[in-house]
């Protein structure tokens, strides 16, 4: 392992603001282990980078929709949500190219899994323990290829372009209560949420472009039947006007219903990925 401190290592990989001036790349750094965290930040750092850090894929994903970063470094043996499975919940929406790069870096060696890696939406594959050298490298490039590219991909909100903060997103207590408040369901519901929509919002995607009608309304009734395990009347409501829109055949509304669709689901998938945690929390209490 290249030791830390070299000129090279110490090198500020800089970016083209636009207004003149320059700045490092914004990583964010998804990994369970401390001493990698640490690592990490300190290579990336030196590099001249900014670096925020989250200690699982489930806590990945409110930072992501806060702010959107330039690259993002992905454990893939992690608690709660593993690295692909957070790249499949992330890359759900990004409409266009170019993505936001993600580099998985891991210590799983074996055979076709860097394939099955890339397979799930990574753009590199790093092994542990990795050159300290190679990810600044990497980061430069696959940030400089975004850059190169027209603009970054819209991330879906609603149809006045920010996701709406009316209303409660979801309540716990009454589906607590349908569960007979039984917490360890709960979190297991919100684990086959994160699995399962990714797949539903590509579904109703592929649908509005081939305007295959039947698709999207069995995705939309999908995506539905997920978020009223959560009471979430938002997101419910919003997926129910997709899939009555179906019956119109009409492109243009079906899509603008289901970017609002996309505003809500990302509410919904922030507030679960902090209710979980409170779930973790309260149980260890």
């Amino acid at each position: 392992m290249t030791k830390i401190g070299t000129e090279s290592g110490n090198r500020a990989m800089l970016a083209d603001s636009g207004d003149g001036t320059s700045t490092g790349w914004d990583v964010m750094v998804v990994e369970d282990t401390p001493a990698t965290q640490r690592l990490l930040q300190t290579v990336l750092e030196s590099a001249g980078h900014r670096v925020r850090v989250a200690a699982n894929g489930l806590a990945a994903i409110p930072q992501y929709f806060e702010r959107r970063p330039d690259v993002i470094l992905m454990d893939v043996q992690m608690p709660i949500l593993d690295g692909l499975q957070t790249t499949a919940v992330l890359r759900a929406f990004e409409t266009n190219p170019p993505k936001v790069p993600i580099i998985v870096v891991t210590a799983e060696h074996a055979d076709g899994y860097r394939d099955r890696c890339l397979a799930a939406g990574a753009d590199e594959f790093v092994p542990k323990p990795f050159d300290t050298q190679q990810i600044p490298r990497l980061i430069d490039d696959l940030c400089g290829q975004a850059r190169l590219s027209q603009g970054h991909p819209p991330v879906a909100m609603a149809s006045d372009g920010r996701v709406s903060t009316v209303g409660p997103i979801i309540d716990f207590a009454a589906s607590l209560r349908r569960l007979g408040g039984d917490k360890k369901l709960l979190r297991e519901l919100i684990k086959f949420f994160l699995e399962d929509f990714p797949a539903l919002v590509r579904a109703v995607r592929t649908g509005l472009v081939n305007d295959d009608w039947a698709k999207v309304q069995r995705g939309a009734h999908s995506l539905k039947g997920l978020a009223a395990n959560f009471t979430a009347e938002p997101a419910v409501q919003a997926l129910q006007a997709v899939e009555t829109s179906c019956t119109l055949k009409s492109p243009e509304t079906t899509a603008k219903l289901m970017r609002v669709a996309d505003g809500e689901i990302i509410r919904l998938l922030t507030a679960l990925a902090n209710e979980y945690g409170s779930l973790d929390t309260e149980e260890a209490a």
